[in-house]
């Protein structure tokens, strides 16, 4: 192809793009000339100032805006306003749209039924420019609705824009209970119970209807709530949360703008009062509580804001969430600090010391006493107990009352960062006995469950010991010695299959029944630690002659064989326990009976050849 063709060709491309392109731009003139012949207005929304809406038979609401989407209502009262739903209000009038121009010039306003309005719509821009659409009814499809534009045009508007302006005073009003930005937060929250004249009956000198009690304030700094008053200190996280999000996301209703008399609703005296600062400097928000009511079907409060004359209702819901005491959002965890953060732990009871330290992988060791495996899962769970193990009530004592200055034990805890140990106390029991007197790693009293207390102060090493009594690799044994009932078994693996060499002349039925017995023992762990030095009296644990022993050859010397298990008698006070030791030390554990049944069932396995 010659150079002149391919110019022609690029000069004919460049044409035709030219052109789509030119027709894409008359058809989108084409597109927003035709919307805005349709259009109500010309106004955009950010140009009206004033809005009025008027709904049948009830009192306009005018909306002035005062700023950058911000609005107050100044009709049919002196009220705070939703934005949003103003913004949108003027963003939907602004917008409005003809479906279809019905007459230029009304001619008759009962025809459309303009002289008995559905709603009013009344807007006015900056320069003065004054807007008003005036529905009637329905249209012909039902979809629509006749609108009188300025007096004189009629139209068709749809019914989607009908309803986006068809809003009422309770849904243009503020109707959340505080008034916060979610993107800043909130910094501080205070509450108070208030004196009525159906409180419990106060001292001659005491409070009085409207006084009210001890407040409790806490304030969010650093990523977490803190307790300011009654006395500085951490509160219980969850349940600060809990009534602070019950406060920011709840919804008011039942708006009473002129109330006779605040006493008919329980607001005077008020019977609580809850205080919002969203940030340091900024104007504090403050609700008054009153008397439930029922409302729709459901129990309501009634509330009021302090610098406003409405009464409106809140959930019944809510009032659970606040404290109910002073001391009520105290933490009352007797561990406060984060359990992953815990490196050591050291348990000091009127029988033992015993030290857990975590090791560089994570794990715990039993550092004292030494010389003992550590059941890693029973302390993880011991961590976990104390994690959730929550005190009933703060006290006010002195240590040497509530028996703190020599506790029944003392749990030490130091985390990652602690130059010294936390310290859980637990004390005596208080004097109606249901509880005890213990602090929390802070060193705060209060009370706990004296069951609890009494287990915690009861804890024993063998707790946090290993259970394992036997427990081995399969393809590191290569002899298992077996006495059962009085019987003697001796069984060896040969390399591919294991064999019965005691008694002579036995074989295995099938290999499963060898692959049972091994799972019946392994592992046998310890339910438990009956006596860590019985002396010479075995036989009251079916020790001197057990029914059962259990041994081992092992593959290789240098592998370390299991301790020779002594199986005795079955424990008198459960069935489904055995008494059983290990050769060469003293202590006698309680094992599972379901061991014994479970050999005694594979030993059927083996056969006369």
């Amino acid at each position: 192809m010659s150079f002149r063709s391919t110019l022609a060709l690029l000069v004919l491309l460049v044409l035709l793009i030219g052109g789509y392109y030119a027709m894409l731009s008359r058809e989108e003139t084409t597109r927003r000339q035709r919307v805005e012949a349709q259009r109500a207005f010309t106004h955009t929304p950010d140009e009206l100032v004033r809005i009025s809406i008027q709904q049948e038979d009830r009192r306009p609401t005018l909306g002035v805006r005062t700023g950058d989407e911000k609005w107050t209502i100044e009709e049919p009262y002196s009220l705070r306003a939703y934005h949003l739903l103003w913004n949108r209000v003027a963003r939907n009038l602004a917008e409005l749209s003809n479906e279809r121009i019905v007459e230029e010039a009304v001619s008759d306003l009962a025809t459309y039924d303009f002289h008995d309005p559905r709603l009013v719509v009344e807007a006015q821009t900056a320069d003065g420019q004054e807007l008003t659409i005036v529905f009637g009814k329905a249209g012909p499809t039902q979809t629509n609705r006749y609108a009188l534009i300025n007096d004189g045009l009629v139209t068709l508007i749809d019914d989607d824009s009908y309803f986006e302006l068809n809003r009422s005073l309770d849904l243009l009003r503020h109707h959340h209970l505080f008034d916060y930005d979610p993107d800043e937060g909130v910094h501080r929250v205070e509450f108070a119970w208030i004196w009525t004249e159906d409180s419990d009956p106060a001292e001659p000198e005491g409070p009085i209807p409207g006084d009210e009690s001890m407040p409790v304030v806490v304030e969010y700094e650093d990523d977490t709530w803190y307790m300011l008053e009654p006395e500085p200190g951490p509160v219980h996280h969850e349940t600060v949360m809990e009534f602070v999000n019950g406060l920011l996301s709840e919804t008011c209703k039942h708006f009473v703008d002129e109330p006779e008399s605040l006493a008919d609703y329980g607001l005077d005296p008020a019977r609580a009062r809850a205080t919002l600062i969203t940030a340091p400097g900024a104007a504090p928000q403050t609700v008054y509580f009153g008397d439930q009511v029922q409302r729709d079907g459901e129990t309501r409060i009634f509330a009021k804001w302090a610098d406003e004359p409405t009464v409106f209702t809140v959930r019944q819901g809510l009032r659970s969430k606040f404290p109910s005491s002073p001391t009520a959002f105290r933490e009352r965890r007797l561990l406060t600090t984060e359990a992953k953060q815990l490196r050591l732990i050291e348990i000091d009871t009127a029988d033992a010391l015993i030290r857990l330290e975590r090791d560089d992988r994570g794990g715990w060791m039993l550092t004292e006493p030494t010389g003992y495996a550590t059941d890693q899962r029973a302390v993880s769970e011991f961590i976990g107990v104390l994690t959730h193990l929550e005190g009933r009530e703060h006290v006010t004592i002195s240590p040497e009352e509530a028996g703190l200055d020599e506790p029944r034990a003392a749990i030490r805890l130091q985390a990652e960062g602690d130059e010294t140990p936390r310290v859980i106390r637990i004390g005596d029991p208080t004097p109606d006995g249901e509880t005890c007197y213990v602090t929390q790693d802070t060193g705060t009293p209060l009370t706990l469950s004296a069951a609890i207390g009494d287990n915690l102060a009861a804890t024993e090493l063998f707790r946090f010991r290993a259970k394992e009594l036997v427990q081995f690799i399969e393809s590191e044994i290569a002899e298992v010695h077996l006495t059962l009932d009085g019987n003697d078994y001796r069984f060896e693996h040969t390399g591919r299959a294991w064999r019965v060499r005691e008694p002579e002349d036995h074989v295995w039925d099938s290999q499963a029944d060898m692959e049972a017995l091994l799972d019946a023992i392994n592992p046998v762990r310890a339910v438990s630690l009956e006596a860590s030095d019985p002396g010479d009296d075995l036989g009251h644990f079916g020790l001197e002659t057990p029914m059962m022993t259990l041994a081992f050859t092992m593959t290789d010397n240098d592998i370390s064989a299991p301790a020779v298990l002594h199986v005795g008698s079955v424990a008198p006070d459960n069935s489904r326990h055995r008494f059983a030791k290990l050769e060469g030390i003293s202590e006698i554990y309680r094992i599972r009976q379901a061991h014994i049944d479970d050999l005694r069932q594979a030993i059927q396995g083996v056969r006369p050849r």
